[in-house]
């Protein structure tokens, strides 16, 4: 498969923007915007690729073991390495961080792989068994499901299915509701990949780009000031916990609008760097794309993000201005520099915890 440039630089862009929403930005608006689309991003880009690969013509048990090597492995694989450092550092959730892991609701930012590994297979079960036109009706339905169903339960029971006191029964129930959920982000990103690839103007597609994105910030406001009208802080939408905000409608709408904004974006300007000069930042961008699995599930939980931190707070008492917007730039460029140094190392070594195979690095 020809990889297509413009979806290796949205991906780059969106994991940078994984990056700065657990650095340490102050700003409650930025990070309310950032959250509201950054993981459905992957999601939409996902089922844009399953379209352009053709998935759903493959043999569905070729596609089982392709997602279990490739988006399960590195979900066992970082799993034990974040029990062992939990462990190591006896962190006091580390009972806690266990029983998600067994349950595939994951620790940290793995609860991400086994959601695209359910909501992936389901939705190609649907496409070889219903059609492209009946899947995609399964899948939007099975997706309203996972959006609506627990807050009509909590409605009109008062019982929150998804936080249960029991710890595997709520984190069993949040993996199949979020894997629901994220339905729709696949269907969406299948769907709208086909008009995506068909716009030729560089010029018409940057506008929408730039239009839908700018359109999200009003309805991010609104979520702002529902929360504050009830006396709470919007911190943005929470995808693991599956806490969305005050609509789970609203969160549906800031996140089309925020990643399909951002990926039109990047298909107008594909070519931007390389014509500005700007060839490195073009190549990175696409390289942290291209490896956007590792950056998720090493930043956080890895400490790479806590080293980043360290620096920035080292370098702090010599800067005289500007200090916190250069406490941040400091944090993002040593995460990203030892990121992209782990990338290196782990893709000559060993390529297959984050599910690659050699052929594919070369």
């Amino acid at each position: 498969m020809n990889r297509q440039k413009y979806l290796d630089v949205a991906k780059g862009i969106g994991i940078l923007l994984v990056v700065l929403g657990h650095a340490s930005l102050k700003n409650a608006y930025v990070i309310s915007y950032i959250y509201s689309f950054h993981m459905p991003l992957f999601f939409i880009i996902a089922g844009m690729l399953l379209q352009i690969t053709s998935a759903s013509n493959r043999p569905y048990g070729s596609m089982v073991k392709g997602r279990l090597y490739s988006i399960m492995l590195p979900y066992l694989v970082f799993s034990i390495i974040y029990t062992l450092l939990d462990i190591i550092l006896k962190d006091e959730y580390t009972l806690v961080n266990l029983k998600a892991t067994i349950c595939l609701q994951g620790s940290g930012p793995l609860w991400f792989l086994p959601t695209l590994f359910i909501s992936e297979l389901l939705f190609i079960a649907y496409l070889k068994n219903g059609g492209d036109k009946l899947g995609i009706i399964f899948s939007i339905i099975t997706g309203s499901i996972g959006l609506f169903v627990p807050k009509a339960i909590q409605a009109a029971t008062g019982i929150d299915i998804l936080h249960t006191p029991n710890e595997y029964l709520s984190n069993i129930i949040l993996v199949v509701f979020r894997s629901f959920t994220c339905l729709v982000f696949l269907t969406v990103g299948y769907i709208s990949v086909t008009f995506i690839s068909k716009l030729k103007s560089n010029y018409v597609s940057t506008i929408m780009g730039v239009l839908m994105m700018g359109i999200n910030i009003p309805f991010c406001l609104f979520c702002h000031y529902i929360y504050k009208s009830n006396d709470g802080i919007w911190s943005g939408a929470d995808m693991h916990n599956m806490n969305l905000g005050p609509s789970n409608c609203m969160f549906v709408l800031c996140a089309l609008l925020g990643s399909i904004g951002l990926i039109l974006i990047c298909k107008g300007n594909e070519n931007l760097f390389n014509k500005s000069g700007l060839n490195l930042v073009d190549k990175l961008i696409r390289f942290w794309g291209q490896n956007s699995l590792l950056i998720m599930v090493t930043h956080l939980n890895c400490k790479v993000l806590y080293a980043g931190n360290l620096f920035a707070m080292f370098m702090n008492p010599h800067i005289t201005r500007a200090k916190e917007y250069v406490f941040l730039l400091n944090v993002l460029w040593v995460t990203m520099l030892i990121e992209t140094i782990l990338i290196l190392v782990v893709n000559k070594i060993c390529p297959f915890i984050v599910g690659k195979k050699i052929r594919e690095i070369k």
